[in-house]
């Protein structure tokens, strides 16, 4: 069990460091009135749009960690067959109980970074 999230965590975060901590908090459902506590006041709510950038490196370990289910493929109901989890499924299953506490962007989870490439 993870415990509540420290103060001093949530200013590693926000200055880029320890993000596989806190996204494993997050991901727990662990406390993370600190952490909001600490956005709210150096942000004054949510991240400017211009600091929304997520890295390769931070995709790659959201694959990593969720490895296992991402690779087994279970039945898709919009395909009508077995298949790898989609997009959607993530979005469905990872992101939106990541954020939903927070009510905030996956990349808002993360320590703030300009972007330098946009994909969608």
């Amino acid at each position: 069990t993870l415990q509540p999230l420290s103060l001093s965590q949530v200013q590693a975060w926000q200055a880029g460091q320890g993000q596989e901590l806190r996204l494993r908090a997050v991901a727990a459902a662990a406390d993370s009135s600190a952490w909001t506590a600490a956005y709210r006041s150096s942000w004054q709510g949510r991240t400017p749009d211009e600091f929304r950038a997520v890295t390769v490196r931070q995709l790659k370990e959201l694959y990593t960690r969720h490895r296992d289910w991402l690779e087994t493929p279970a039945h898709n109901e919009h395909l009508g067959r077995r298949a790898a989890p989609t997009m959607h499924d993530v979005v469905q299953h990872v992101i939106k109980p990541m954020t939903e506490s927070s009510r905030c962007s996956y990349a808002e989870l993360l320590p703030p970074k300009s972007p330098v490439v946009f994909a969608s």
